[in-house]
């Protein structure tokens, strides 16, 4: 009867176990399903970044470098118009140097490393930020798309301590207003100031007298030593008119020109009277109001009036040869009494 009961119980078994084998064979595994979904390519790698500086802390003054590195998968790339020092802006620090180091490594990625060199002029104790950047790449080409797509990645902002001695900014500091004003110097300084000034005063008056009365004596010898100088000029000029002169007419009437011409500049630097352009009686009527002898002021109107009578006549001038001698000798004598 056991052997009966025992063998029902494993009939009854089967029975149940039978239509759930069969239901399990049928079905697919959630694994198998998962993996036949997925698909064949695996995702882009995305751009990695990382920052850092030389110093995390700054005074006034100090210089720290600031480095950007950049892992670039294959297939990407990035634009590294927005790393140009003309580009960037890190205010409040101000961007002094900049390098690029380009390197390619394993499988295709290549590394960038910006090197900024950033002086900080702030003051105060206070917490600062190098700001963020922001930078453009173009992802890898998906299947089916012509062009690239272009995305914007940001870099984000690394604080940075300032350290100062002044514990405000600049703009709201007045450090002249708040020296004390008790800088007026003492009457001693004063007196010995004064004295010092009053001593040197004193010894120049010495000098201040000696040269004013030597400054008439210094005028005369520098009109003396230019009016000597004049004279040898006029001088050698009389010289040259008297050398190899001949009958020719046209030549008399040269000469009598030039030799207006130095009783011109002869009546000009002794007694400041414009003679060209005048007649002999005009020029005696101007030298009457001046100094000079009314001999030599006879002597000058006649040189003018032969000179232009020689110059302007119809003849050939050959007669004037023996007037020009004469007014030429006694333009001569004129000089040598100047002279002496």
């Amino acid at each position: 009867m056991i052997r009966n009961l025992v063998i029902a119980t494993l009939f009854l078994v089967g029975a149940v176990t039978a239509p759930i084998a069969a239901q399990t064979g049928d079905e697919e595994s959630p694994t198998a399903s998962a993996e036949k979904k997925a698909p064949a390519d695996a995702p882009a790698k995305n751009i990695t970044f990382q920052t850092s500086v030389s110093q995390t802390s700054v005074w006034p003054g100090d210089r720290i470098h600031y480095w950007v590195t950049l892992l670039v998968p294959e297939g990407m790339k990035i634009s590294l118009e927005d790393f140009d020092r003309r580009t960037v802006s890190f205010k409040p620090f101000t961007l002094t140097d900049s390098r690029r180091v380009t390197e390619e490594l394993a499988g295709g990625v290549t590394r960038y490393q910006f090197d900024y060199m950033l002086a900080n002029y702030e003051i105060g104790d206070r917490a600062l930020e190098i700001p963020r950047l922001i930078f453009r790449y173009q992802k890898s080409v998906a299947p089916g798309a012509k062009e690239p797509s272009t995305a914007e990645m940001e870099i984000p902002p690394l604080p940075i301590a300032v350290r100062s001695t002044l514990n405000q900014p600049l703009k709201q500091l007045r450090i002249l207003e708040s020296l004390p004003g008790d800088f007026s110097p003492s009457q001693e300084w004063l007196v010995l100031t004064l004295s010092g000034l009053g001593g040197i005063l004193v010894s120049l008056i010495p000098l201040l007298v000696w040269t004013w009365n030597h400054l008439p004596q210094w005028r005369r010898r520098e009109r003396q030593l230019s009016q000597r100088k004049f004279l040898q000029q006029c001088g050698k000029a009389l010289e040259t008119l008297g050398k190899g002169l001949d009958k020719d007419g046209e030549e008399v009437k040269k000469r009598y020109q030039a030799l207006e011409g130095v009783a011109q500049q002869y009546i000009r630097y002794f007694w400041n009277v414009e003679a060209a352009g005048l007649t002999g009686s005009e020029l005696v009527y101007r030298l009457e109001k001046v100094n000079i002898s009314a001999k030599q002021r006879e002597y000058l109107g006649k040189l003018l009036d032969h000179g232009q009578n020689c110059r302007y006549s119809q003849a050939d001038g050959t007669e004037w040869g023996a007037a020009f001698q004469q007014d030429l000798r006694e333009m001569k004598n004129s000089l040598r009494t100047r002279q002496r």
